[in-house]
C-alpha cells in the first residue's frame, strides 16, 4: 500500500473531522459578531413635561419650590426711583462688623446685565449663574442687531460734554428673552425649569406697549435724559413677566408684599428716606423673625450655650436707582451695604435726605 501526502490528509481529516473544518473556515472567514445597543427613541423621562391629574406641572412646582429658598427681597418704583432692598448674604451673621460699612461687597444675587439693566436674580445659585450668562450674551446680541455695539454710550465725546446714554437695549426685553428661555424648557423632553426667579430694574425707553406690539422696535432709543424711564419687571418660572410698581421676592413673603401695598397708598405724602427705611425695616423685621424661629429650634438642643452678642443677625443691602445721563447706562446708583440697626437706617436716611 502506497501513502500518498493526500491520502494522508484524508485520514487525518476522517480522524480530527470538524476541528480541521473549523480551522479552515475560521482560517479564511474572519467573522466578529456584532453587538448592537437597544434603540431607545429618549433616554429622558418624558414624564416632567406632562400634567398630573389635577393639570399641574410638578417638574415646575418643584423649581418654584427651590426658587422660594433663594434670598428674599423687596422692589418698589418711587416717582423717578427704584428702591431694592435685598437680604444680604455675603457676611457671616454673627461676626463682628461695623454696620453701615461700604467695605462689604454683597452677594445678594444682584448682576448687571447690561448697562442699564439690572437683576435681582432668587434661587439655585448654579441656575441663575446660567441664566445671568445667556442673558448677557442675549443683549450684546441685541445691541449688534440694532446697530449700536456693546456700549451705551456715544460716538465721540469732547472734554466738558455730557454722555447721552442711548437705550440700546430696553428693560422689557430683556424680560421677554428671560420669559421665553423659561417657557421653552416647560416644554422640552428632558429639560428642566430653571430654579430661579428673576427681577430686572432699569433703563427703558418711554414707550406704553401692547400686548401686540413687537418690543423690538425700541431697541435704538434716545437720550435717557428726556425719553427714558426707570422700570421694574418680574418674570416668572413659568414663562411669564409683568411690569411692577412693587414686588417681593423669596419665599415667606406674603406679610411683605402687603406692608408695600399699604406703603404704595402714601406715595404723596413721604420722601424718598422714608420710603428707603421703612422698606428695609420691613424686611429686617421678616429676616428677624426667620432667625429667632431658627435659633429657638438650635436652642432645644443647645440651651445658652453662646452669648447673645453671637446670636446671628439679619441685615439688607439697599441699592437705589435714578436717571442721570452722565453715568453708565444712563442710570445712577447709590449703595448701601449690611444695614442691620437702627442706627443704620438712620445713616441710611440721611444719604437719601
Amino acid at each position: 500500500m502506497i501513502v500518498t501526502a493526500a491520502s494522508t490528509r484524508l485520514l487525518l481529516a476522517a480522524l480530527i473531522g470538524f476541528r480541521w473544518i473549523g480551522y479552515t473556515t475560521a482560517a479564511h472567514a474572519r467573522k466578529r459578531p456584532t453587538v448592537t445597543a437597544p434603540v431607545r427613541s429618549n433616554p429622558y423621562d418624558k414624564q416632567i413635561t406632562t400634567f398630573n391629574e389635577e393639570g399641574h406641572l410638578l417638574q415646575l412646582q418643584y423649581a418654584q419650590e427651590a426658587s422660594d429658598k433663594g434670598s428674599k427681597g423687596a422692589f418698589m418704583k418711587y416717582r423717578d426711583y427704584i428702591v431694592v432692598v435685598v437680604e444680604n448674604t455675603s457676611v457671616k451673621p454673627g461676626t463682628s462688623a461695623s454696620g453701615y460699612a461700604s467695605g462689604y461687597v454683597s452677594n445678594g444675587g444682584i448682576v448687571r446685565i447690561h448697562d442699564g439693566i439690572m437683576a435681582k436674580m432668587t434661587g439655585l445659585n448654579g441656575d441663575a449663574r446660567v441664566l445671568a450668562k445667556y442673558l448677557l450674551s442675549s443683549s450684546h446680541s441685541i445691541c449688534w442687531k440694532n446697530g449700536n455695539g456693546c456700549s451705551s454710550t456715544g460716538p465721540a465725546l469732547n472734554v466738558g460734554e455730557d454722555i447721552l446714554a442711548a437705550v440700546t437695549v430696553p428693560t422689557r426685553e430683556i424680560a421677554s428673552v428671560c420669559a421665553e428661555l423659561q417657557h421653552s424648557l416647560t416644554m422640552r423632553p428632558g429639560a428642566r425649569p430653571l430654579a430661579v426667579q428673576a427681577t430686572f430694574f432699569g433703563v427703558d425707553d418711554n414707550h406704553d406697549y401692547d400686548d401686540d406690539e413687537d418690543s423690538t422696535r425700541s431697541g435704538s432709543g434716545s437720550g435717557a435724559n428726556n425719553k427714558s424711564k426707570l422700570v421694574l419687571y418680574q418674570c416668572h418660572l413659568s414663562g411669564t413677566f409683568k411690569e411692577c410698581e412693587f414686588c417681593v421676592c423669596g419665599g415667606g413673603m406674603h406679610q411683605c408684599l402687603l406692608d408695600l401695598n399699604d406703603l404704595s397708598g402714601d406715595m404723596e405724602n413721604i420722601l424718598l428716606a422714608d420710603v428707603v427705611t421703612r422698606m428695609a425695616n420691613i424686611l429686617l423685621e421678616i429676616l428677624s423673625k426667620n432667625l429667632i424661629a431658627l435659633l429657638h429650634v438650635e436652642d432645644d438642643d443647645d440651651e445658652e450655650d453662646a452669648s447673645s452678642s453671637s446670636k446671628p443677625t439679619a441685615a439688607v443691602d439697599i441699592y437705589v436707582m435714578k436717571l442721570n445721563p452722565k453715568c453708565r447706562g444712563g442710570m445712577e446708583t447709590s449703595f448701601a451695604s449690611f444695614v442691620r440697626t437702627k442706627e443704620d437706617l438712620l445713616k441710611v436716611g440721611e444719604l437719601f435726605t
